[in-house]
């Protein structure tokens, strides 16, 4: 296997208007970081969910690993970070850790190790019996980070995963992201920021829905003749003449920002306004799964947990239900005449016949 990704001329339009991914064709090498560099709306998050199989697309339009993107078979081999943070508030760090490592696939004897492990790399033990609704942004953005690294996935996908953070986190991250590449992970990360590109081993850069080049840092510095990769983006796109009259580019954050409609905040509108191209966003080969015995035992037992940390709803649960069956008993034991104005006159001739 040369490639850990294929993409095949890929196009994928929302609400019949906006072009998020227009002819894209990609190959991600094994074993290398690699960077999907550009501006908010320029499709970077449309082809990480294309790649993790979130999008239902056409057949082989889109490899990994040498399987159909979205397959069952990939589940324990890809491991994706979304901007949106994707664990549980009402649960502890730890509690987090420990459901997502059984739903993975951990043994219990093997489970505590390696969220510890995990803990510490992510820099949370001290935190780990926290409540994450009680962390701040860039923690949670560490533990849902934490969730991600826990498989040692083949395929490490990574949407924006340095926002928020301090630069010491940042700078530790990174030494791990070149760790796991050495034992044969590959890793996609997206960023709309430039600074972080000279860290990956290859680059794609993106603009308006299409890769404008795909190279090392070096070979795109030497053949833009610029000293940074931000100056090598800005002579691409002055080069590709993107600058029309009905695509125009505004500066923002000393990048260049296209489509805001297609911002990666705008989740929801993607969800809701697909066109042929997206008629589901769930895989068939999600949808016609199995009962899993395990997974479903350990969801009841997150479940569990997180009652603990809600005595309102505990209280309800154990409360409620006593205190209406002896409302009841009282009405219709009690008082017959009660009982006797809301039964059917049917029940009484019955009743007494």
């Amino acid at each position: 296997m040369n490639h850990a990704v294929e993409v095949k001329n890929l196009s994928v339009t929302y609400d019949g208007k906006v072009k998020a991914l227009d002819s894209v064709s990609l190959e991600i090498p094994v074993s290398r970081i690699t960077g999907l560099i550009g501006p908010s709306g320029s499709g970077k998050t449309t082809l990480i969910k294309s790649i993790v199989g979130r999008l239902k697309l056409p057949a082989d339009k889109v490899v990994v690993l040498d399987l159909t993107a979205g397959s069952a078979k990939l589940r324990k081999s890809v491991a994706y970070m979304s901007q949106e943070i994707a664990i549980y508030s009402d649960l502890t760090v730890k509690q987090n850790l420990i459901y997502f490592a059984r739903v993975i696939g951990y043994k219990y004897s093997g489970v505590r190790r390696r969220v510890n492990e995990t803990l510490r790399v992510i820099d949370m033990y001290e935190k780990r019996n926290s409540l994450v609704e009680n962390l701040s942004g860039g923690q949670r953005q560490r533990v849902s980070l934490g969730v991600a690294l826990l498989g040692h996935p083949k395929l490490l996908v990574l949407d924006e995963p340095t926002v928020g953070l301090d630069p010491v986190l940042i700078e530790n991250l990174w030494q791990l992201f070149h760790e796991l590449v050495k034992d044969g992970t590959t890793i996609i990360i997206s960023s709309h920021s430039m600074s972080e590109a000279a860290r990956c081993d290859d680059l794609v850069l993106m603009r308006a829905g299409k890769i404008i080049a795909a190279d090392s840092p070096k070979k795109l510095l030497q053949q833009t003749k610029t000293t940074d990769v931000e100056q090598a983006f800005l002579k691409l796109v002055k080069d590709e003449h993107c600058a029309k009259e009905d695509d125009i580019c505004y500066p923002s954050k000393n990048i260049l920002t296209c489509h805001p409609e297609l911002d990666s905040g705008s989740n929801n509108k993607e969800a809701t306004n697909n066109n042929n191209t997206l008629s589901n966003w769930i895989p068939d080969q999600v949808r016609n799964d199995g009962i899993n015995f395990t997974k479903s035992f350990t969801t009841a037992s997150r479940v569990l947990r997180q009652l603990i940390h809600d005595p309102r709803t505990l209280m309800l649960i154990f409360a409620v239900p006593p205190l209406l069956l002896w409302l009841l008993k009282y009405v219709f034991d009690g008082q017959l005449q009660v009982f006797n104005q809301f039964a059917p006159a049917s029940w009484e001739s019955s009743r007494w016949s």
